[in-house]
C-alpha cells in the first residue's frame, strides 16, 4: 500500500481485492504451497482502502518490471521496453537495477530451494531406496519448510524414480 504496487488495476484506489491479489501473488513466489484466500471477494464486495501513488516512477517501471521478470529473467524486448521506460521516467540505472533485483531475487530464491530439495532426495537415495515412511514424511515437512508445491518437486523425484528403476534394471541384467 505505501507504493502503491498493489493497485493493480491503475485507477488510484488500493481496494482490498486488489491488495489481497498483490499479497497473494507475493506470498506463492516466496511460498508456493500456501494459497492466501478472502471470502469477501468471492461474494463480490468492493471495499477501498486508500489512494495509490499516482504518478511515482518507482512504482511505475516497478510494475512493468514485474510483468517482465516473471521467469528469472527479462526477455530482449521487455529489455528494451524497461530501458526506454527508464528514460522517459527519470530513473537512473542504479534505481531501475535495484527495482528487477528485487524482484528477480524470489524467482531465484525459488530456484535454490529447488537445488536443496534436489540435494536432500539425492542423499536420501543414498541411505535407502525406496524411501520409509519416515523418510517420505521428511521429505515432505522439507518440501513445506523450503515452500515447495508438489508440482514444483514432481521433476526431481520423478527424475529419481527413473534414475533409479533403470539402475535396478540395470543390476539385474
Amino acid at each position: 500500500m505505501e507504493t502503491g504496487a498493489a493497485d493493480l488495476n491503475h485507477d488510484g484506489w488500493i481496494e482490498v481485492e486488489e491488495l489481497h491479489d498483490y499479497a497473494r501473488s507475493k506470498v506463492q513466489e516466496t511460498a508456493p504451497a500456501m494459497k492466501p484466500e478472502i471470502y469477501a471477494v468471492k461474494e463480490g464486495y468492493k471495499i477501498r482502502l486508500t489512494r495509490a501513488r499516482i504518478g511515482d516512477p518507482k512504482l511505475r517501471y516497478r510494475q512493468e518490471a514485474d510483468r517482465y521478470a516473471s521467469r528469472g529473467e527479462i526477455s530482449a524486448i521487455g529489455r528494451i521496453l524497461l530501458d526506454t521506460l527508464r528514460d522517459r521516467l527519470g530513473l537512473s540505472a542504479e534505481e531501475a537495477e535495484q527495482i528487477e533485483a528485487d524482484l528477480l531475487r524470489l524467482y531465484w530464491e525459488h530456484l535454490d530451494n529447488l537445488q536443496r530439495y534436489r540435494e536432500a532426495i539425492m542423499a536420501s537415495v543414498e541411505v535407502e531406496y525406496p524411501f520409509s515412511d519416515q523418510t517420505h514424511s521428511d521429505l515432505q515437512h522439507f518440501q513445506d519448510v523450503l515452500g515447495l508445491r508438489d508440482e514444483d518437486v514432481a521433476p526431481i523425484t520423478a527424475e529419481i524414480a527413473t534414475e533409479m528403476t533403470q539402475k535396478a534394471a540395470q543390476q539385474h541384467q
